[in-house]
């Protein structure tokens, strides 16, 4: 017997419309959140026969609207820490969460049962990333990110509306100084097999993350009025308390804050009760410019300039 290889379709003008008004079809769809219609349209490709080169453009979004159909029905993750703020050497603890939102029970396995979709033999698995940001008043900056997977280890169900929680720890070593830490953290269950009720679910759940920052040893007399600390570390010149102070800040006062900090930059009067300042030190400016970033979550250059005229397009 000769076996004959299936020949690739053949992509023509037409077929390069009716592909492109399909995958435009299925963006907007996700867009809306209308996940079922993202299906219906990437099952409709497939009846089509669009090239393998096409059908690889419509899997991500295949993807995207399955796991947010999981999500949304049937089971939602989240990440839940005991404190957002912690200082050097404290750890890190929470939990993750796997919530029911179904009316039926959700049955995870550890291991995919027989005639399951997935793998055979396949684990359940929880999959974890943590994110760094190390931002240091002399505007240098350190990423770095760290994964690990752990097996749930055991079958697990979820009564309709029940949760179940995995205990969250992070013991990082972390190093002497008085640079400001972000941790962004992340999880991702990866089941053997899911069922709700007696449908067998397919996807990933993908927990929302949550954010951690970490600071230096007896930091917590900047909390108490961060603007007004921001002021005073300014006019005294202490650039090592200006990151801390704007990471404090609260978001009704950011505006605030990014307006001290673009007077620093400009040159102009930094005042408060006491009186206005001097000029900032240079080294001072560059500390602003690292506050700068902070608030406002665009890592730029630590440039004086650069920055001033950054926070001045902003409060125009």
């Amino acid at each position: 017997m000769v076996l004959r290889r299936r020949p690739e379709p053949v992509t023509t003008a037409e077929t390069s419309d009716e592909f492109e008004a399909l995958a435009e079809t299925m963006e907007r769809h996700l867009r809306a959140g209308d996940y079922e219609a993202v299906l219906r349209a990437s099952d409709a490709a497939a009846r089509r026969g669009f090239t393998e080169a096409e059908a690889k453009r419509l899997e991500p979004m295949r993807a995207e609207a399955r796991r947010c159909l999981l999500q949304t029905l049937y089971v939602d993750g989240l990440i839940r820490v005991d404190r957002e703020r912690v200082a050097a050497g404290e750890p890190v603890t929470g939990e993750v969460l796997l919530v029911n939102l179904s009316s039926e029970t959700a049955r995870i396995f550890d291991v995919a049962p027989s005639g399951a979709r997935g793998a055979a033999g396949a684990r359940t698995t929880l999959h974890f990333e943590v994110r760094s940001l190390e931002q240091g008043a002399d505007g240098t900056v350190v990423r770095d990110v760290q994964t690990w997977s752990e097996l749930i280890g055991r079958d697990l169900e979820i009564p309709p509306g029940g949760r179940q929680a995995f205990p969250l720890r992070l013991d990082r070593e972390e190093r002497g100084g008085v640079s400001l830490r972000t941790y962004e953290i992340s999880a991702s269950l990866y089941p053997a097999e899911l069922r709700v009720g007696a449908e067998s679910i397919v996807g990933v759940v993908r927990f929302k993350p949550r954010t951690v920052r970490v600071f230096p040893r007896n930091y917590e007399h900047l909390a108490e009025d961060p603007v007004g600390r921001l002021v005073e570390a300014i006019r005294k010149n202490s650039p090592a308390h200006i990151p801390l102070c704007a990471a404090l800040a609260a978001p009704s006062d950011r505006d605030r804050a990014l307006g001290v900090l673009r007077r620093a930059l400009t040159g102009e009067a930094v005042a408060d009760a006491a009186g206005p300042s001097d000029t900032p030190a240079p080294e001072t400016q560059v500390a602003c410019c690292v506050a700068a970033a902070v608030l406002t979550g665009e890592i730029l250059p630590a440039e004086p300039a650069r920055w001033a005229e950054r926070l001045e397009g902003r409060a125009r």
